[in-house]
């Protein structure tokens, strides 16, 4: 095994090397990076592929829809268990997160 602790078979060549990822990098992902009052989570519960809660790192839920991922991740898959990066907001009593990026 060349420079690598060990392999994964799904990710790595049959010589050991991993792969390659390529990382596409835009205007939108530039402006959502940047933008303050972010904050960092994971996808807590997902329904349907549509709609679910994000927990933030300090235990808060918030509730999302697909349509509330930003446009250059929203053919990336959401599952529990998956980091995000969102504005949260407050509807009545009701926490929302918006512009989500899938780390």
């Amino acid at each position: 095994m060349q420079e690598t602790e060990k392999i994964c078979r799904e990710r790595s060549l049959a010589n050991g090397r991993w792969i390659t990822r390529i990382t596409q990098v835009n205007q939108e992902l530039l402006e959502q990076a940047t933008m303050p009052g972010k904050i960092d989570g994971v996808i807590d519960y997902v329904k349907d592929n549509e709609i679910g809660f994000i927990k933030d790192d300090n235990g808060n839920q918030y509730f999302f829809q697909r349509n509330q991922i930003i446009d250059v991740d929203k053919g990336k898959t959401i599952q529990t268990g998956k980091r995000v990066r969102f504005y949260p907001t407050n509807i009545n009593e009701s926490k929302m997160a918006n512009n989500i990026e899938i780390l």
